[in-house]
């Protein structure tokens, strides 16, 4: 490539690039509990317990380039952000709460409820 002081000349078109920055890898939470019990991420009750805060989960998201922003839960079902409670039939109800100064997600599941269940959590409103 010809250039001149490192700039290349007028014989060559210039393009523009595009980077996508695409969120870090987050950790997974999980918790386990006796049928009918109130669990939360931050549960440290159990080997299976993750103990872990939102923030925990989304650990090297450099918040510093966004300032403020809020965790959202995510209908598994449409992928859209649902703010900070989503029940699922016949499951339970999830709740982003204030544990002690920690984010957590916390599940109530709905009565003799026995088994797996799940939901994601992301980040909006990037400011």
């Amino acid at each position: 490539m010809d250039t001149k002081g490192g700039i290349p000349n007028s014989n060559y078109n210039v393009g523009k690039i595009t980077l996508t920055y695409n969120s870090p890898v987050t950790t997974p939470a999980g918790t386990i509990g006796l049928m009918d019990t109130t669990q939360k991420t931050t549960d440290n009750n159990d080997k299976y317990d993750s103990n872990m805060g939102i923030d925990d989960m989304f650990k090297g998201f450099p918040e510093t380039w966004y300032g403020d922003f809020t965790y959202s839960l995510i209908d598994p079902n449409t992928g859209a952000f649902v703010g900070n409670t989503f029940t699922i039939a016949g499951e339970g109800t999830y709740t982003i709460i204030d544990d002690g100064g920690r984010k957590a997600i916390e599940f109530v599941p709905v009565s003799s409820f026995s088994g797996t269940s799940q939901v994601d959590v992301g980040i909006e409103n990037l400011n």
